[in-house]
């Protein structure tokens, strides 16, 4: 429904489809992913989170799986966890569907998607390792992701229009791995913070150093 083209801050080329404008929110589905990365990355730079190598466990002891101990918050937002997730978007009874649904994914995610391979040891693209990812955001910063990415992201972005993530119930948590929804001229904004190494508008928003390092392949050549 949307389609924009922008370089160095300036829109080149811009069309809407089906009653779309500038201003309607559509879903961003797994871009949402890096969104989630890039929040767990100020919230380290803010010193809320120690380090990518930080464990799991520190912040959701009650992750399940007999290697529940190993993992990390970098084998999250490199889909290298290990967990009991089948990336399927066809069966209505699987675990992304539940977790599409769920009225309380925490409980979900602590209780159905346990850590059943060593974390590390291969790449496994699951979108729950992003929802714990933004389970562990909350439990680090006290605070929901959504105003954590209004007062940290969307606010020093200058963001046009307000954004919407959904949740698993009213004032409850966000689905981290797919449902931010936002306009194509503010999400172009993301995309100018990464190919700028993160800046916006001469403010380092996102260490330069991270950007190099999350903008390269990791265990699978193209993730």
């Amino acid at each position: 429904v949307a389609f924009l083209v922008a370089k160095n801050g300036v829109i080149q080329y811009e069309q809407y489809w089906d009653g779309y404008s500038d201003s309607s929110r559509t879903n961003s589905f797994s871009m949402a992913k890096t969104i989630t990365t890039l929040l767990v990355q100020i919230a380290i730079q803010e010193g809320y989170i120690k380090s990518w190598d930080d464990k799991v466990i520190t912040y959701l002891p009650g992750l399940q799986g007999p290697y529940r101990d190993k993992l990390t918050l970098r084998h999250l937002t490199t889909m290298t966890a290990g967990l009991q997730w089948n990336e399927d978007y066809s069966n209505a009874f699987d675990i992304t569907a539940k977790s599409y649904y769920a009225t309380d994914i925490k409980k979900l995610m602590l209780e159905e998607v346990p850590v059943v391979v060593e974390p590390d040891t291969e790449y496994e693209y699951q979108s729950g390792a992003t929802e714990l990812l933004g389970m562990v955001l909350t439990e680090a910063t006290g605070t929901s992701v959504s105003d954590f990415a209004s007062e940290n992201l969307w606010k020093p972005l200058g963001a046009m229009h307000s954004a919407k993530w959904h949740t698993d119930h009213k004032d409850g948590m966000e689905i981290t791995y797919c449902c931010f929804n936002s306009n194509a001229r503010d999400f172009a904004r993301f995309g100018e913070v990464l190919t700028d190494n993160g800046k916006w508008k001469g403010m380092q928003l996102i260490d330069s150093a991270f950007i190099a390092i999350a903008t390269q392949p990791y265990k699978a050549t193209h993730y």
